[in-house]
């Protein structure tokens, strides 16, 4: 059985580092599951799988969201509006570099928080797994 992350976030270079992160997660074998990584690129795309998600048997067992997305008119959307919108109870990290974001992340039930200056990093790596144990 398999684990499935949800990465939202606009930024490719972030999906690039978590993908790494997924890759060496299961090339070290540290959880009994298999990691799936999605990406949703925008806030639209984001609540769209989300919503599907909710309708179908498949089962997202963790969303990674970023702060601040684009929408598809190019304003920005906040990541909590997208869990907002899909009407999803998935436990989340929040990706970012604000810690202005904290206080409110926590209010929306929010499980920890990745800053994106360590994308790069075994902390990462490690996040993650904590993340998925306790899933």
């Amino acid at each position: 059985m398999s684990k499935r992350i949800l990465l939202v976030d606009d930024d490719p270079t972030v999906g690039l580092l978590v993908g790494y992160a997924v890759d060496a997660i299961n090339e070290k074998r540290v959880i009994d599951s298999n990691v799936e990584l999605m990406v949703c690129d925008s806030s639209d795309s984001a609540i769209k799988a989300l919503q599907d998600n909710n309708e179908s048997g498949e089962k997202i067992d963790l969303i990674l969201l970023d702060n601040r997305l684009e929408r598809k008119d190019g304003r920005l959307r906040r990541g909590f509006d997208v869990l907002d919108e899909s009407g999803t109870k998935i436990p989340f990290y929040m990706i970012t570099s604000d810690a202005d974001v904290y206080d409110e992340a926590g209010r929306h039930g929010c499980s920890g928080f990745i800053k994106k200056q360590l994308l790069g990093n075994d902390i990462l790596v490690r996040r993650l797994i904590t993340a998925l144990q306790i899933i």
